[in-house]
């Protein structure tokens, strides 16, 4: 009898362990976070410069080649307005938990004589909720199922142990080689700023 109490012990010990570790984790999930590295599995031309590239964090960062053949930049990953963010924070007082990815999403228009060009990129996937499954692993939804056909979905999402972040989407993007819009596997790795 005794020993069965003393491993009863132990193991509500060691569960309760493992669900504090668990759950500052998830605590520490709240906050800021910058993109830090983006491929796909296809090569796409999105900054019309005529070369194909998996590199996508170049081709959106990278100025980008307008009709009159001038350069010019649209997209900074460094700017907090285009962080990722996970909710709830602290100073917040709704509880609910939101994420907005704030992922660039290319608006392309054209010229009267049909020449394509980027006019801007607008931020997509916002006001996701979110729930914790095994490992990490975090379950993303949308309430906007119209907006995912057109834009793209996002597939993973993930915690890792340095507190970084890495998320798997299905999205449409516009390669200028091929002149028209393709719907590529992307990979997005982010890193926690605050």
């Amino acid at each position: 009898m005794c020993k069965f109490v003393i491993i009863l012990l132990f193991g509500s010990l060691f569960m309760g362990c493992k669900k504090d570790s668990t759950t500052s984790i998830q605590d520490s999930f709240s906050g800021y976070y910058k993109v830090k590295k983006i491929t796909s599995t296809v090569a796409v031309d999105m900054n019309n410069d005529g070369l194909k590239s998996s590199n996508l964090y170049y081709e959106i960062s990278d100025p980008v080649t307008e009709p009159n053949g001038q350069r010019m930049s649209f997209y900074d990953f460094e700017s907090f307005s285009n962080y990722l963010e996970v909710r709830h924070l602290d100073y917040q007082t709704d509880r609910d938990k939101f994420i907005s990815f704030n992922f660039p999403h290319q608006i392309i228009d054209s010229l009267s004589n049909d020449t394509l060009f980027l006019v801007t990129y607008s931020n997509q996937f916002l006001a996701y909720t979110y729930e914790f499954t095994s490992n990490n692993k975090i379950r993303v939804t949308s309430s906007n199922l119209a907006h995912t056909d057109q834009i793209g979905k996002i597939n993973e999402l993930t915690l890792n142990q340095d507190s970084s972040l890495t998320v798997g989407l299905k999205k449409r993007v516009f390669d200028f080689v091929d002149k028209n819009w393709q719907e590529i596997n992307i990979v997005a790795e982010y890193s926690k700023v605050q």
